[in-house]
């Protein structure tokens, strides 16, 4: 796959270590985080100034820790906790940085990690309504392998006063992401793009999230309606994102669809589809998707011809293309050139082929 465009998501399992930064040096909780986190600092008295005050150092410690800050995360916590010690975002700024501090060392040091643990529990207690300190601990469940704790955070928060909080919202629009719950991604999603309509990323992200729930098996006129919108949001993404042939190779697949959905009888919206193949080759000259694309548009218009040079310009592109191996060797078969077509379905054996896929390619060599 191209290197995926900054504005867009990663595929899955990529997207964690962006988080995952180092620190060394950090003083904490033992090594009991829930019984650490349970005994909260006594009440101190405080007047306004004072007040304002730890909580200004409190969230400029928690802003520089999440953009990597350590030095002054770290100085500006203690500030914050020494005026206040029962501040929850200079709590949750030293559960951030014992987390990059764990992090640091391979592998992650456990006394390390579990006093971000206690300082993250800590920091929520204090404050459960605060979003910002709810999206450090949901960083940590995610960190530690935790996604769907994180996400039952995230929603509880979002069914409070966090509830439009896009930090929280497109948290758990990846972790739902990563963890193939199409369904609860795109509902965050939604939330997002609402309010952000160009993020770019989350419109992507949308988008193959529609396209994923429109392949599942239902009516035909809710399929459409699926495949419509992952178009529609694929095409805005590469207006966004204009370089990036995956959103356009999204679009083509997508328009394609809806173009099957319709009878598969209108030349001029297949032509349609033709050119964004086409441009998405033109695009990157590595990509064998976007030729293969090509030679499908080709095969459905009836140009077999079109479509075997399309089939074989992908393989030259990419010689194990699975796909494109499949679909070559069905048109070499159709037309006699039995030899041509065994060799590309043993070709096809060696790539990542479905279960199903092998079995019918082993069928077809045994004939």
């Amino acid at each position: 796959m191209p290197t995926p465009h900054p504005d867009r998501p990663a595929p899955r399992g990529a997207w964690l270590s962006a988080w995952c930064l180092a620190v060394a040096g950090c003083t904490g909780p033992s090594a009991d985080p829930a019984r650490y986190a349970a005994d909260l600092p006594a009440p101190v008295e405080l007047d306004d100034d004072a007040r304002r005050r730890a909580q200004e150092a409190g969230s400029r410690a928690l802003d520089a820790a999440f953009a990597g800050a350590i030095d002054e995360a770290r100085i500006a916590a203690q500030h914050a906790l020494g005026i206040d010690p029962r501040d929850a975002r200079a709590h949750a700024a030293l559960g951030v940085v014992a987390m990059h501090e764990a992090q640091g060392e391979s592998p992650p040091d456990l006394p390390a990690w579990r006093r971000a643990e206690g300082e993250l529990l800590m920091a929520h207690a204090l404050a459960p309504a605060d979003a910002r300190v709810t999206l450090a601990l949901a960083r940590f469940h995610v960190a530690d392998g935790h996604g769907q704790a994180a996400l039952d955070l995230i929603d509880r928060a979002l069914a409070g006063g966090a509830n439009n909080d896009l930090d929280l919202l497109r948290l758990a629009s990846v972790v739902a992401y990563e963890a193939a719950e199409e369904r609860r991604a795109r509902s965050y999603l939604l939330r997002v793009v609402e309010a952000a309509p160009d993020d770019a990323g989350s419109l992507y992200r949308l988008a193959l999230c529609e396209a994923t729930l429109a392949e599942r098996p239902r009516e035909d006129d809710v399929r459409r309606r699926a495949w419509q919108q992952a178009a529609d949001r694929f095409a805005r993404y590469v207006a966004l994102a204009p370089e990036d042939v995956q959103g356009m190779l999204g679009e083509a697949q997508a328009r394609f669809r809806l173009w099957q959905l319709d009878g598969a009888s209108d030349p001029e919206r297949l032509g349609a589809v033709r050119d964004l193949y086409r441009a998405a080759a033109r695009l990157d000259s590595r990509s064998a998707e976007a030729v293969f694309g090509e030679g499908v548009v080709a095969e459905a218009a009836g140009d077999s011809a079109a479509a075997e040079v399309a089939y074989r310009e992908a393989l030259r592109r990419e010689p194990a293309h699975a796909a494109s191996l499949l679909n070559l060797a069905a048109l070499l078969a159709e037309r006699g050139a039995t030899d041509e077509a065994r060799a590309c379905w043993e070709k096809a054996l060696a790539t990542g082929l479905t279960p199903a896929e092998r079995r019918k390619v082993e069928e077809l060599l045994r004939r």
